[in-house]
């Protein structure tokens, strides 16, 4: 099955977190993952304040960053592009009070629902306001 993952989940594959065992055992499995170009964004913004609040030095990020564009770049990880619709889905999932999603998470959603699959994440908050709006999730919980 088809998979998309947003930030919480790639952080874990490429730095020492709680999630690491978790995440990679999940997505060993996995063919077809796929993030969007907010994921890259996102990533990138969570090296560098892993930098700011010393859970790492400039030189391991760096070489996340580089790992992470390699396999972009060498076709392993599709990136797919945020749409117009992508944004206006994520307006509407973050108007619903229930969901209790924030643009960055709602942006997420919006991606996966558009493309039909599971979103799989490490973020409680955004499993929950998936389940909300009835868009497929999985969570993954650290080991």
């Amino acid at each position: 099955m088809a998979v998309y993952l947003d930030t919480s989940t790639l952080i874990p594959l490429f730095f020492a977190e709680p999630a690491s065992l978790a995440a990679r055992a999940r997505l060993r499995k996995e063919q077809g993952i796929a993030i969007s170009r907010w994921t890259l964004a996102e990533f990138a913004s969570a090296a560098a304040f892993k930098i700011r609040a010393g859970q790492t030095d400039e030189a391991t990020a760096q070489q996340a960053l580089g790992r992470l564009h390699a396999i972009v770049a060498g076709g392993d990880l599709p990136v797919v592009d945020i749409l117009a619709a992508d944004f206006d889905r994520a307006a509407q999932l973050c108007t619903a009070h229930g969901s209790g999603l924030r643009t960055p998470d709602a942006l997420h959603a919006a991606v996966a629902a558009r493309l039909k699959r599971p979103l799989v994440t490490c973020d409680q908050g955004l499993a929950q306001g998936c389940r909300y709006h009835g868009i497929a999730c999985e969570l993954i919980a650290p080991a």
